[in-house]
C-alpha cells in the first residue's frame, strides 16, 4: 500500500500534460486521441485501447493472456480485427501477464509501428522494474507512463524519449 501511494506521489510531482510534450507524434497523440471525449464505458486501459485503434488505424492485436472478454469487446466495437497475428499492430499485456514477458518474445512479435499497452506497471516494484527494462530497449523509441499503465512505441524515426503524461 505504501508503494502504491509513494509512486503515485512521485508520478504526480514528475507528469505533465500536453503542454510539456516536445514530441509532434506524442503530442498529436495525446490531443487528437487520448484527451478526447469517448461514448466508450469500461476503465482507463479499455479506453485506451478503443481509442488507439481507429486513430493509428491498428488492424491486428496480441492479446497476451488471450483474454476472451477483452477481445469480444474489441471485436463488438471493431469487427475488423485479426488476432494472434505473428507481428502484431498492437500487443496488450495485462498485469498478470507483465513479470513474464521476455524482451526478445515482445520485439519478435512488433514491427516499426507497433504499439503496447502494458498494464498495472507500477502495481509493484517488481511491475515497475520490468516497466523500466522495456523502456530502456534498444528498439523502444517512446515510452509513456500514464501510472495506471505504460504505452511503447518502435518508430525508429524518432529519438528515444520517455513520457510520463496525466491521463
Amino acid at each position: 500500500m505504501m508503494y502504491a501511494v509513494g509512486t503515485y506521489l512521485k508520478f504526480l510531482f514528475q507528469s505533465t500534460n500536453q503542454y510539456g510534450v516536445h514530441s509532434p507524434f506524442v503530442y498529436d497523440y495525446l490531443t487528437k486521441c487520448l484527451y478526447k471525449r469517448t461514448t466508450h464505458q469500461g476503465g482507463k486501459i479499455l479506453k485506451i485501447l478503443l481509442k488507439s485503434i481507429p486513430y493509428l488505424k491498428l488492424s491486428s492485436v496480441l492479446l497476451k493472456n488471450n483474454n476472451p472478454a477483452l477481445a469480444k469487446r474489441l471485436s463488438q466495437v471493431y469487427p475488423f480485427l485479426q488476432y494472434d497475428t505473428l507481428a502484431a499492430d498492437l500487443i496488450v499485456i495485462e498485469k498478470n501477464q507483465l513479470l513474464q514477458i521476455d524482451p526478445s518474445w515482445l520485439e519478435k512479435h512488433c514491427h516499426d509501428e507497433s504499439m503496447i499497452l502494458m498494464e498495472g506497471i507500477h502495481h509493484s516494484k517488481n511491475f515497475t522494474a520490468v516497466w523500466e527494462s522495456f523502456c530502456e530497449q534498444p528498439w523502444v523509441s517512446v515510452s509513456i507512463d500514464f501510472y495506471d499503465g505504460g504505452i511503447l512505441f518502435l518508430r525508429k524515426e524518432q529519438a528515444k524519449q520517455h513520457f510520463r503524461i496525466r491521463i
